[in-house]
């Protein structure tokens, strides 16, 4: 799987994250496979799911319409958005680092607004 690349690490939990993630998990299950992912995710990602997932909203694409007692697709579809973000940020950077790097390199290192 995708995600499971993303978050493969050998070190427990700090005791902080270990808490929040039980109690995120407490207000928001999701299924076995899930649950242990996110035991693998660095603490900084974990803390940035925690913090920023929102149950979807009834409108939402992931709403489920009466008591949700499952949020396994929810939690993923967000991970997967975050990830997808992490990566397109990671890319543009790269490009701009190689741009630039090539502008130099070429001794052409000119203001936006010249034309070549």
């Amino acid at each position: 799987r995708r995600l499971v690349r993303v978050c493969r690490r050998s070190m427990a939990l700090s005791a902080g994250t270990q808490a929040a993630l039980t109690e995120f998990l407490q207000r928001y299950p999701v299924n076995d496979a899930l649950a242990g992912y996110l035991q693998t995710c660095p603490d900084e990602f974990l803390a940035k799911v925690i913090s920023e997932f929102r149950a979807p909203q009834e409108g939402e694409p992931d709403y489920v319409p009466g008591h949700v007692t499952d949020f396994t697709a929810p939690v993923t579809n967000f991970i997967q958005r975050l990830r997808e973000a992490a990566l397109q940020a990671q890319g543009q950077a790269q490009g701009q680092a190689t741009a630039a790097s090539t502008q130099v390199a070429g001794g052409q290192q000119q203001a936006p607004f010249q034309q070549a």
